[in-house]
């Protein structure tokens, strides 16, 4: 048989030095049951026009939708299996009907270079990949028979739009990363510890955004790339051992909270100034799926304060806002308040300027956070940093607030770019 240009440039080098390779259809002399059973495999199975149609037609009607099947390999596959028989046999009918599905895959191709099972709605889901990826490898294997340069062209050509087409979508192909963004809104975590584990193997890197900040639907998280051409399995394999069960990065939920505010202080009690705070922590709260169920204005009376905070549990609050009243003066009443409630007070105190006199505790399961008050007047502070993490429903330590030392100082740059900022970052 004449020998194939196409697949001459790209394996015949192989040729040399592989002897796995296959040395073409007609090069050995096959007799005996190995020619029965390829005849048989032949007659029965690989000559079924019917069968090579339906196989096509999976493309075209995206059938793996509904169950997430395999149903996209079939086609793929069976060409690999008769590329095999072909060269066994030296089969002339056979030839003509893989050329013939050939020309008919060709024909389920998309216009943005797609063969898949799968609608556009549902793709990458389920064997989607799995799918392609036979393919592919059917097409190369039909490539080193191929006698028609025309179509070997044909092929190769619709080869790289499929392959541009994934690589696209699931990935850079200018430098051959893959970008993982975010599936839902919600709080980012991230194991710091697990990824620096995977990082140290070397050979492949995952660099992500900080986390414990809010990320929206579609956001950047990270990305992700093998450094050199290619990579041993075992490497892979110790990646997986070093990043553990759990996902180095998971978004937590931000579910629909109450919260109530008690504000303090005899000036704003007393009507001689405005309250500022009400509408600073509301301006926040608005940026989160909140509900803010009242907020009461007292005079600095540590038992008013403390019934005001458990009147708002009482009521259903998820969390209590406390403002004013914060400072060390002797008339400031709040963390004793607080206290009183019987809440479980984790840190009078952060590392975090502005916002060193921020108070975190706990009733039971609801949070109550002492304001301090530059969350009146500071575009950015410790409150920014720890309230997402609160509406994700994390309860915090003092450890986390101790964290924050490291990255807690706001610059006040003239132009605000948090949270694309150092600020909080740990």
């Amino acid at each position: 048989m004449a020998e194939n240009q196409y697949a001459e440039r790209l394996y015949g080098a192989r040729r040399q030095t592989d002897c796995l390779w296959s040395l073409g259809a007609g090069a050995l002399n096959f007799q005996g049951i190995l020619m029965d059973t390829a005849r048989f495999i032949e007659r029965e199975q690989l000559l079924d026009e019917k069968l090579w149609t339906l196989f096509v037609n999976q493309f075209r009607r995206s059938v793996d939708d509904a169950d997430h099947g395999w149903r996209c390999e079939y086609w793929g596959k069976m060409m690999r299996g008769a590329v095999f028989t072909y060269e066994v046999t030296g089969s002339e009918p056979l030839y003509r009907a893989m050329e013939r599905t050939v020309r008919d895959l060709l024909t389920a191709q998309d216009g943005d270079g797609r063969f898949s099972s799968y609608s556009r709605e549902v793709e990458f889901h389920g064997w989607d990949l799995w799918g392609r990826k036979y393919i592919l490898l059917g097409l190369e294997y039909f490539l080193e028979i191929c006698r028609d340069e025309a179509l070997a062209g044909q092929v190769l050509e619709a080869m790289k739009r499929h392959a541009d087409y994934i690589v696209g979508r699931i990935g850079d192909e200018k430098e051959g990363k893959i970008e993982i963004r975010a599936a839902a809104d919600g709080l980012l975590k991230i194991n710091s510890e697990k990824l620096r584990a995977v990082n140290g193997l070397g050979e492949m890197m995952i660099a992500t955004i900080h986390g414990n900040f809010p990320v929206k639907a579609g956001d950047r998280l990270a990305a992700t790339r093998i450094i050199p051409l290619v990579i041993e399995e075992e490497k892979m394999n110790r990646a997986k051992e070093a990043a553990g069960g759990e996902p180095l990065l998971k978004i937590l939920p931000m579910s629909h909270k109450k919260v109530g505010i008690v504000t303090t202080g005899s000036e704003v009690f007393k009507g001689r100034i405005q309250d500022a705070f009400g509408p600073a922590i509301r301006a926040k709260l608005a940026a989160y799926d909140t509900e803010v169920m009242g907020q009461v204005i007292l005079d600095d009376c540590q038992e008013d304060i403390s019934a005001a905070i458990l009147k708002f549990v009482r009521q259903g609050a998820d969390m209590v806002l406390c403002t004013g009243g914060m400072s060390v003066d002797p008339d400031d009443r709040t963390p004793g308040a607080i206290k009183a409630t019987g809440a479980d007070i984790v840190s009078y105190g952060a590392p975090v300027l502005p916002g060193a006199m921020f108070l975190l505790s706990y009733l039971g399961e609801i949070p109550v956070l002492g304001l301090p008050g530059c969350v009146m007047y500071a575009g950015r502070t410790v409150f920014d940093l720890v309230l997402p993490r609160v509406l994700a429903g994390e309860r915090l330590t003092k450890a986390d607030l101790d964290s924050y030392g490291e990255g807690g100082l706001c610059l006040n740059c003239e132009i605000c770019h948090f949270p694309n900022c150092g600020f909080g970052k740990q």
